[in-house]
């Protein structure tokens, strides 16, 4: 599963396959780790790849916070 888990987020947060979805990724990935798609489901899978493109991509200042 922990495989699974970091391809999935590897893959959904390359900055050239922004564009992917998220289910197609899932799909893809569980074909080439099967043994993980047993205990991890597409939501969590969708979770993941959010928490990891907003490592990736923190918040840039708002013109409030830049002004200061």
């Amino acid at each position: 599963m922990v495989h699974l888990r970091r391809a999935i987020g590897i893959t959904g947060t390359k900055p050239g396959n922004m564009s992917t979805s998220v289910r197609e990724i899932y799909n893809r990935e569980i074909v080439e780790n099967p043994e993980g798609a047993t205990n991890y489901t597409y939501l969590q899978s969708q979770m993941c790849v959010k928490k990891m493109s907003r490592r990736r991509h923190p918040n840039s200042p708002t013109v409030q916070q830049s002004k200061n």
